[in-house]
């Protein structure tokens, strides 16, 4: 019996003893080897057909440390002759990939894989070759270069619109940024970059060897926080739509592709919802890519983008487990692994079987519509127990403050409005206390709290600032900007951070603010009027509760925006067909 056989044999037996959980890391280190292995050869083979988009994921996470600055020059010569010797797209296409590598290098983006082993003096130094071809190729081919600078500078204005920038700021902001040429903004984004506060945090998070994630809460411009040191992408309906206006054309195109090549029947009475499904799953497939790589290298620990299920279904226990099921087994072909997708489901009764069936078979799932400790506990025992790698329970610390807020002002309740500032917050370190710090003895790591839907007063930050540390924060890009706009002390860990006294006792003044925050064990005294319970006989009061039902209702609006652009596509596609 040959040793191979016996060590087949053992991993077979091995296989079968297994959890999910195991079975998901195993195949999840048996993809990033194949990448790893496979990786030059991809790379040199994709160069010689005019394809160069593996270059920068290739040198940034699976290239041989030991001899980075020969691949990198190596590839740059493969590189600056497909420039060359490629048609005007190869041309086009190669300017793109030299700009982002050049920034990519003097990113957060080294941190994942190639520091400490690759110097900042060797990606410094990366960098400016690059930089240098960049100059030299965009002079020779200045056509092609103007045009990628034209498109980074709509971009630009798209995203500067998403960080909320006055309109008559916008242009100003965009010509500060882009500059006259393709290299001079290569140049200014890293400067950008190197004065961001957020990126700094990010590095002290991971020399601290903290487990905070961050993540971009929006469906686009992931690269720009992918630099900053995002590793997390969270959607939604009104995200979703976001997303496709910045690139109505292109989502079209590829919804129509979409229907297509997967031959849907546009007549079909469930046409319109298999194409909002769809819609949905590609924003999601997108951002899944990007991210897939460090997803990929913390194995299956970061690196994950948000589906969120039709709010219609909210109620819908089987409804939502049919929609992850289908879309999960979509991904996990397309992705061609694991997919690094974590399911929203809203913070209903319904969801609690829904989480229970899904957590069971192994689906990262993330709560949304979730306020209080009396979801958020329930469902990180749920989660705690499944074989999910990771799940996440959320806080969405800005949809609580604003009603605790207009609740204490109609009250008259002095102080009100000041004090709801932190509402979030505090659920959000109660919540702390009981999952990590209690008797529940959760694993941060594979439940998480995210915090979400985070709010600006002024140039305050308190939903960021008083919770650096927690495990998870996604943030707005207006928020992101603001945190940037001055510098700032950073403390990487405000997990142990106190409400003041005295803000608790007006806070404790609403009733929402107590059926969020209250949980078995706590006084008698700050006990809610109306105590909350996931419960089938509790449903109605559950979706009715003030933050849940504003919320639901502009969810419910947003998919009902998605409808009608998807049933738009239907009728043109129709429309084309009978022609």
């Amino acid at each position: 019996m040959s040793a191979e056989y016996v060590c087949m044999s053992y991993k077979k037996e091995l296989f079968f003893i297994m959890t999910i959980r195991e079975k998901y890391i195993a195949a999840i280190r048996e993809e990033r080897k194949a990448a790893s292995r496979d990786g030059i050869q991809k790379v040199h083979a994709g160069l010689e057909r005019g394809e160069v988009g593996t270059v920068r994921s290739y040198l940034l996470f699976h290239a041989d440390r030991e001899n980075w600055d020969e691949e990198l020059g190596t590839l740059l010569k493969g590189l600056g002759r497909l420039i060359e010797e490629g048609d005007y797209q190869a041309k086009r296409t190669g300017l793109s990939v030299l700009a982002g590598l050049a920034i990519d290098l003097l990113s957060f983006l080294p941190m994942w894989y190639l520091k400490p082993d690759v110097s900042d003096e060797v990606l410094h130094r990366g960098s400016e070759k690059v930089q240098d071809l960049l100059g030299e190729l965009a002079a020779r081919y200045a056509q092609s270069a103007s045009e990628v600078h034209e498109g980074i500078i709509r971009r630009s204005r798209k995203r500067f619109a998403a960080e909320a920038v006055a309109d008559d700021e916008l242009e100003d902001e965009v010509q500060k940024l882009c500059g006259s040429s393709l290299p001079e903004y290569v140049t200014r984004m890293i400067a950008q970059l190197h004065s961001s506060n957020l990126l700094e945090t990010a590095r002290l998070f991971r020399e601290a060897g903290s487990p905070t994630v961050l993540g971009n809460d929006y469906g686009d411009f992931l690269e720009e926080t992918l630099w900053m040191g995002t590793s997390y992408v969270t959607t939604n309906p009104p995200l979703i739509n976001l997303a496709w206006n910045t690139e109505p054309e292109f989502w079209d195109g590829e919804l129509e592709a979409y229907t297509r090549e997967n031959h849907i029947d546009l007549s079909s009475e469930g046409a319109a919802t298999t194409l909002c499904r769809a819609a949905t799953m590609l924003v999601v497939e997108r951002n899944c890519r990007r991210l897939r790589d460090i997803f990929l290298l913390t194995e299956g620990k970061q690196g994950y983008c948000c589906y969120q299920v039709n709010p219609n279904n909210h109620n819908h226990a089987d409804g939502m487990v049919e929609e992850v099921a289908a879309v999960y087994g979509l991904l996990e072909e397309r992705l061609g692994g694991v997919p690094n997708v974590s399911f929203k489901l809203p913070g209903t009764p319904a969801s609690v079987e829904a989480a229970k069936t899904l957590s069971a078979w192994g689906v990262s799932l993330t709560i949304t519509l979730e306020f209080g400790l009396f979801q958020a506990v329930e469902f990180a025992k749920i989660f705690s127990a499944g074989e999910a790698i990771t799940s996440n329970v959320v806080v969405m610390n800005g949809r609580l403050a604003f009603p605790v807020r207009d609740e204490l002002i109609a009250n008259g309740i002095e102080g009100g409005s000041e004090a709801s500032k932190l509402a979030g917050v505090e659920v959000s370190r109660h919540l702390y206390r009981t999952l990590y710090e209690g008797g529940l003895g959760i694993d941060p790591q594979r439940v998480r709290i995210m915090n979400a839907s985070l709010r600006i007063y002024g140039s305050d930050i308190p939903d960021l600032i008083e919770l650096w540390g927690f495990p998870l924060i996604t943030i707005f890009p207006n928020v992101r900007r603001v945190y940037d706009a001055v510098p700032r002390e950073i403390t990487i860990d405000r997990t142990a951070g106190e409400t003041p006294a005295d803000v608790m006792a007006v806070l404790h003044e609403s009733e929402i603010f107590r059926q969020a925050w209250w949980t078995e064990g706590d006084s008698p005294d700050t006990r809610p009027t109306q105590l909350l319970v996931l419960s089938d006989e509790m449903e109605p009061q559950v979706v009715s509760w003030g933050p849940i039902t504003a919320t639901l209702d502009q969810f419910l609006g947003s998919y009902a925006e998605l409808e009608t652009r998807v049933k738009r596509i239907i009728a043109g596609m129709k429309k084309e067909e009978t022609a």
